[in-house]
């Protein structure tokens, strides 16, 4: 099977290049051949050109965009190929609950008749479009984007059209995000605490891939009685106990559907940051653990570079932001109301009444000493 990486993308530094060669990596099962990297394009219509000559060539084009680039690659594709495009409502339910300010129109349209591949939030969502036994498969770039899509949606995908089953994502989706935490941890001297939960044991298994892991992490007692089954309060406990800078916690929901479904919540002092992941139809629980383990190394390895990573998406999506009112803005506003008072006063007296009007300027001036010639 021939299949060619296409990337747009302004980036050209080292997580760009890891995070590539492992959706390469991934790909192996598809050639039988050695990983290729993409063919890389900083500029929509250099790249356009290649995947018009590439398509003829190829059973599967994979296409990547990072963000700043995302929307406008997607729109060439679809032009390109005379695709028409529909509001995918798949993608406008995960959209929904975010800043009603923004514009996300381009995030919600997709090809008609494509599959789309729609992420927590709903944004930057990539599809997949299969025409005569040729396949389009449209991915975001960015790791915390283009590894859910690989894992969730790409690698089922291919198995379901053409059958091959692919080597496990998760497999090298937790190595990858083990070493980014490594380089984290490797630069300050940070603890942390993570709760004891029916989870903690994968997080120690995966842990061994990290070499500096027992220098900075301990693992605290967690009494579900006590504390309950909020994961943001085993995580906070757990750091209080340690007096850690984070305290980690993951406790597994019980669910009546097919399928298994976690939250993590990583806590400072005073704030936490919860995501939730399900499973994807067919996965195993052991496929599904090492996707939450490494989803858990990627969110400490975000917190530990930027903590105001604490007040961002909490895994659902954007927050919704709540705009506060500065007191100056409404003592403004009170004075132009009673500025607006005022001259409505004046304006009813000077047509119905202009000798009491007349008379109450008169009145003022006297009061404040100013005489009229």
């Amino acid at each position: 099977m021939r299949v060619q990486q296409i990337a747009f993308t302004t980036a050209s530094d080292a997580d760009y290049e890891r995070t590539v060669s492992v959706i390469s990596e991934a790909l192996v099962g598809l050639t039988n051949t050695a990983p290729e990297l993409p063919l890389t394009f900083r500029s929509i219509p250099g790249g356009m050109l290649a995947i018009q000559e590439a398509l003829p060539e190829n059973d599967i084009l994979l296409i990547m965009a990072d963000e700043k680039m995302f929307n406008d690659a997607k729109i060439a594709i679809c032009e390109a190929f005379s695709f028409d495009m529909i509001h995918s409502e798949a993608v406008m339910q995960h959209l929904r609950g975010l800043d009603d300010d923004e514009d996300y129109t381009y995030h919600t349209l997709m090809p008609t008749n494509s599959t789309p591949f729609p992420l927590n939030d709903g944004l930057y969502s990539g599809f997949a479009i299969h025409s005569k036994d040729q396949t389009i498969l449209f991915i975001p770039l960015e790791m915390e984007r283009s590894f859910p899509t690989m894992r969730k949606y790409v690698i089922p995908y291919i198995k379901r059209v053409y059958g091959v089953q692919l080597s496990r994502f998760a497999d090298q989706e937790i190595r990858f995000t083990a070493d980014i935490l490594a380089d984290q941890l490797a630069r300050g001297d940070v603890r942390i605490a993570v709760a004891t939960t029916e989870f903690s044991k994968h997080i120690a298994k995966a842990a061994r891939m990290i070499d500096v892991w027992d220098d900075h992490v301990s693992y605290a007692p967690y009494d579900r009685s006590k504390i309950g089954r909020a994961v943001d309060s085993a995580a906070v406990a757990a750091r209080s106990q340690y007096a850690a800078d984070y305290g980690v916690s993951v406790i597994e929901l019980p669910s009546q559907e097919i399928g298994f479904t976690v939250q993590i919540a990583v806590a400072s002092k005073d704030k936490a940051m919860i995501r939730t992941i399900s499973s994807i139809p067919d996965e195993t629980h052991e496929d599904f653990m090492h996707t939450v383990t490494a989803e858990l190394f990627l969110m400490l390895a975000d917190v530990l570079a930027d903590p105001a990573t604490l007040d961002g998406p909490d895994g659902k999506g954007k927050r919704k932001r709540v705009r506060s009112i500065p007191i100056s803005f409404v003592i403004v506003m009170f004075l132009l109301l009673i500025l607006s008072f005022a001259c409505t006063v004046v304006l009813y007296l000077y047509f119905t009444d202009p000798a009491t009007l007349y008379e109450l300027i008169g009145g003022l001036a006297t009061r404040f000493g100013i005489e009229f010639g």
